[in-house]
């Protein structure tokens, strides 16, 4: 499970990505951490975004102009990876994914 939430990316998510695994069906343990919504929103360390049930706000670090132009030389090099281009697969974001799974950790 993450212990970190993205807008910074790090190590963690992106070690989270690598395990990814889009063929089992979503879950709190099973999604891209660097995934956006329709809207553009990333998820919270469970999967869930902005207006869904159980979304948990991130504490954010504080940052600089600076930092966040060198995330986004990081996030580039992590867009390069083929799993962030994976679409229609049980493990990508849909409606009412987290039916059934129980209460969000």
């Amino acid at each position: 499970m993450l212990t970190h939430f993205f807008p910074r990316p790090a190590p963690l998510p992106a070690a989270h990505l690598g395990s990814l695994l889009c063929p089992q069906t979503r879950g709190y343990d099973n999604f891209n951490p660097f995934e956006r919504d329709s809207v553009g929103n990333a998820c919270d360390t469970n999967g869930k975004f902005p207006g869904e049930t159980a979304y948990k706000d991130p504490k954010r670090a504080d940052t600089s102009f600076a930092q966040m132009q060198a995330d986004r030389v990081t996030m580039e090099e992590i867009k390069k990876d083929p799993k962030m281009s994976i679409t229609g697969k049980p493990g990508n974001w849909k409606y009412g994914w987290d039916e059934g799974l129980g209460v969000a950790p």
